[in-house]
């Protein structure tokens, strides 16, 4: 359950932010340098196979951080309960911070 939780919970980020950033899967695989299968991969719930370093690349094209941690299941919980789409979409240091002048 737990490591279902968290392919899904990883696939719905990368969906919403990519969708907020208005970009389709092939645009997104572009500007990180991959291709729309590995995009369209990375979205499914299923897959699982994520590595660090891909996850690196989509979060500093979004200008967020990619957080890996081990964490009992008591945290786990807490921090599943909002699964809306404004739980999940992280925002860009820009949008927390402000852009610099």
């Amino acid at each position: 359950m737990a490591q279902e939780n968290a392919m899904t919970r990883i696939a719905i980020q990368i969906r919403l932010m990519r969708e907020k950033a208005g970009l389709s899967q092939a645009e997104l695989a572009e500007r990180i340098g991959t291709k729309q299968g590995a995009i369209a991969r990375l979205e499914s719930m299923t897959y699982g196979k994520y590595s660090m370093a891909m996850l690196q690349r989509i979060a500093e094209y979004f200008d967020v951080v990619a957080w890996v941690e081990f964490v009992p299941f008591s945290t786990l919980l807490q921090r599943t309960e909002d699964l809306s789409p404004e739980a999940l979409t992280p925002a860009s240091y820009d949008e927390q911070y402000g852009k610099d002048e």
